[in-house]
């Protein structure tokens, strides 16, 4: 399994990447990580042209930065669809991650109205997947227990980290048959 992702997946502020953690509870995994702090998901087409792909399934968390920044709906959708379109056309099955949450926090310069749009677009992600039959893998369900459940705001701490990344590997073993 091949997993983009930005600064959430990267595992910023904890002690290890929460992609070898998972990796180490669900060993049937193979987990391949291309997450890295920062990448919009208007940038992450270009990393898709960088890297090498060995996975069945590939999967997209990136896109909250975006929200954030109030990218135009349609361009970010389009920027989805057209990754989706690239992940089939190589053979392979892609899944969709919703947004993980944060708090406002002047530190990370993030104010409650984009708070507001990380929810919409967090809604256009799972819309999308719904439609092209896409895995959606629900972070905005999973348990938040506020600010304290954050290293600064934004980046989850573990015990989050920990949540959000155990419904990925139940969504992961549920479409690779992985134990």
């Amino acid at each position: 399994v091949d997993v983009y992702g930005d600064s959430i997946v990267a595992g910023t502020l904890l002690p290890d990447r929460p992609l070898t953690a998972l990796m180490r509870k669900y060993p049937g995994l193979i987990l391949v990580d291309h997450a890295a702090p920062l990448v919009l998901l208007a940038e992450l087409p270009h990393r898709f042209d960088a890297s090498t792909r060995t996975g069945r399934w590939v999967v997209i968390e990136n896109g909250v930065i975006d929200a954030w920044r109030n990218v135009q709906p349609a361009m970010f959708v389009k920027t989805l669809h057209d990754m989706i379109k690239r992940v089939r056309a190589e053979g392979r099955e892609p899944i969709l991650t919703g947004f993980s949450r944060q708090v406002e926090t002047p530190l990370l310069h993030i104010r409650k109205d984009q708070l507001l749009w990380r929810d919409q677009y967090d809604l256009l992600v799972r819309r999308l997947a719904e439609t092209l039959n896409v895995p959606f893998v629900d972070w905005g369900a999973v348990r938040f227990d506020g600010a304290g459940d954050l290293s600064d705001g934004v980046h989850p701490g573990l015990a989050y980290s920990d949540r959000l990344h155990d419904r990925l590997g139940a969504t992961l073993r549920a479409v690779t048959g992985c134990k």
